[in-house]
């Protein structure tokens, strides 16, 4: 990564990004951003009542997952902070995205779909069934052999872009930048790829696939 020394009015004016962003995640999106774009987002995969219905009959057992996940999901239903699922969620750190692609088989939302309809699976499989039948594209997607995968966005459109909860696009960016040159003299690349963890940029927006690199990462 490698920035200029732009002022905030420089950052303010400028219509591009000078540095990648990242997006970790599945291959068993990847049918459908080739076809729809990246950004776009299939209600009937991503099912909130279906998770909904899930946690309801796992959230007052004391299995290890729900007891390991108790605050996490809760949060996911109700779309808290990071967890809206607004948008689609960039970094400016390669390690942070691959790491992400390969902590989440089938994405984070997906994964977890698919972790509690397992474990409600090892209590009720009749149970779990009904939650998820048979015929659901869901089950299609859990009998693949999925492949972590990241996502590259060059020179990306600043208008289509924003900070975590909202945030102003100007502000964030700033502060990446004061991040990398307050560091930039003593830090190597891997350090300050980890300095740019959780800066996260949301992208508002459906972009054609033909903007992005996909790449393959071994699991």
């Amino acid at each position: 990564m490698r920035l200029s020394n732009f002022t905030t009015e420089d950052i303010r004016s400028a219509k591009e990004l000078e540095f990648n962003l990242y997006h970790g995640t599945s291959s068993v999106f990847l049918d459908s951003i080739m076809r729809e774009g990246f950004g776009y987002r299939d209600n009937d995969i991503f099912n909130e009542e279906i998770l909904k219905r899930l946690w309801e009959n796992l959230k007052d057992t004391n299995l290890k997952y729900v007891r390991a996940h108790s605050y996490i999901i809760p949060d996911m239903i109700e779309q808290c902070g990071r967890l809206k699922y607004e948008g689609v969620y960039l970094t400016p750190s390669k390690a942070q995205a691959i790491r992400y692609a390969k902590n989440n088989p089938y994405g984070e939302y997906l994964s977890t779909i698919y972790n509690c309809y397992k474990t409600l699976s090892s209590m009720d499989e009749k149970k779990a069934n009904l939650i998820i039948p048979t015929e659901h594209p869901l089950k299609k997607i859990f009998n693949t052999r999925p492949k972590p995968i990241l996502i590259t966005l060059e020179n990306a459109n600043i208008s289509k872009l924003e900070g975590e909860d909202k945030l102003n696009i100007t502000t964030l960016l700033t502060d990446i930048y004061k991040t990398y040159w307050d560091t930039v003299d003593w830090a190597d690349d891997e350090a300050i790829d980890v300095l740019m963890e959780q800066k996260d940029i949301v992208l508002k927006e459906v972009l054609e696939s033909d903007l992005i690199q996909v790449e393959y990462l071994n699991a």
